[in-house]
């Protein structure tokens, strides 16, 4: 089997895989549907399967890759999909991030609230100078945040790498300039913390300062990405 036919054979079989999933979850599968099978118009575009399960319907779309992937292109359909209530857009890849539920529903993502107040929870922890905890529980939230913004504003990049994930919110304007130079290194004090490094007397000092500006930028992008999509 040459490499074509390999990827070929793989995405075939990730497809099944997924659409297996949704049927054990009580949800009615075309795999490959005809443009008829949506109830609005798409134009030529055909997923590679939709789901449908009493008011709800998720359009899937399977990619061998999140690399090199067309987030605008894909952004522009998703948002379409969402006008139409009870039906969204999902692109999934093989270096998606697991999940507890099936790709599309938001089952295992927080309220709002439930993240703000968990930034609240961090400031306890900076303030007994326990920094490395409170960047590592920052970052949970950032990242959760994160990941429901781009369900919410119709970016399907929620199950994408983190990094990934990153950077086509800030390609979107979901992050600024400034803002992603601090997500990124949060991001790397983050890396190497949950790969055991220990800190220094030195990192602690600037692990104390990200850990406060963290902190302020986290509950700022909090309280604006949960204002509704325009």
């Amino acid at each position: 089997m040459n490499t074509t036919a390999q990827a070929f054979h793989h995405e075939y079989e990730q497809i099944r895989s997924l659409a297996e999933q949704y049927t054990e979850a009580g949800f009615q599968v075309s795999i490959e549907p005809d443009t008829g099978a949506i109830p609005f118009d798409l134009g030529d575009y055909r997923p590679d399967f939709i789901a449908v399960k009493g008011g709800t319907g998720i359009i899937v779309e399977v990619k061998p890759s999140s690399a090199r992937i067309s987030v605008e292109r894909f952004h522009a359909l998703a948002e379409e999909v969402a006008r139409h209530p009870g039906w969204r857009f999902v692109l999934v890849t093989p270096d998606d991030v697991e999940s507890d539920s099936v790709p599309g529903l938001a089952a295992d993502l927080p309220a709002w609230q439930k993240l703000i107040e968990g930034v609240g929870r961090s400031r306890h922890l900076i303030d007994a100078g326990e920094y490395e905890p409170a960047l590592l529980y920052l970052w949970g939230i950032f990242e959760g945040g994160l990941r429901k913004r781009a369900m919410e504003a119709a970016i399907p990049v929620e199950r994408f790498p983190v990094r990934r994930a990153v950077d086509h919110m800030y390609s979107l304007g979901e992050i600024s300039v400034k803002d992603y130079d601090l997500v990124l290194a949060a991001l790397a004090a983050r890396n190497r913390l949950s790969h055991g490094a220990i800190a220094g007397s030195d990192n602690q000092i600037v692990h104390a300062r990200l850990a406060e500006d963290f902190g302020l930028l986290v509950s700022r992008l909090l309280e604006t990405w949960r204002q509704p999509a325009h």
